[in-house]
């Protein structure tokens, strides 16, 4: 990194620091694109694949960016193992739990809210609003649908706060009142 970048020496610790939170982010993601490809590989080759059972299939399908030694340690030292497998059993038992009458999911995917929100001032050429943030993160693009019922309560009972606090004029609206979030109780 230091060959690409420069900072004034005293600041060392400091980009060390920053860093690390971004990999702390951007790691777990990469590694699971990577697994998920190398999943579609042993597919495509006729494997029988299951995340269930070992995984030692996945060995011959590495990215070509990732050492055979740590491709391999990975299978063996971190997917393979119970703990692990237990952790996603849990994660995807979580992320298709029924609420409500539907799997609770938002659109945002991998992108955090802050950085959605970002692209939506560019976008708009403006400050969006926090009505217009939960709305592009909790509408499907295919179907422009609410993802859930919920989804879609939460919202109406937002406006209706927000329209009976300040009036039917939007210029009005601050960019999100926290006030109404809390005290209406629409998140229950």
């Amino acid at each position: 990194m230091q060959n690409m970048y420069e900072w004034p020496e005293e600041s060392d610790g400091l980009a060390r620091k920053v860093w690390e939170i971004c990999m702390k982010k951007r790691i777990p993601d990469t590694l699971k694109k990577a697994r998920d490809a190398a999943l579609a590989a042993a597919r495509d080759a006729n494997v029988n694949v299951s995340m269930q059972g070992d995984l030692t299939f996945l060995k011959p399908h590495k990215p070509n960016w990732i050492k055979e030694n740590d491709w391999h340690s990975l299978i063996d030292t971190v997917w393979n193992t119970p703990k692990w497998k237990n952790l996603s059993r849990s994660a995807t038992e979580n992320r298709n739990k029924l609420q409500d009458g539907s799997v609770s999911k938002h659109g945002a995917g991998s992108i955090s809210t802050k950085q959605h929100k970002k692209r939506m001032e560019v976008e708009l050429e403006r400050l969006p609003s926090g009505v217009e943030v939960y709305s592009k993160l909790h509408i499907q693009n295919s179907t422009q649908q609410y993802i859930t019922p919920k989804a879609a309560r939460v919202q109406e009972a937002y406006e209706e706060a927000i329209v009976a606090k300040y009036g039917d004029d939007t210029s009005c609206y601050p960019l999100l009142d926290s006030q109404i979030c809390v005290t209406s109780q629409i998140f229950e």
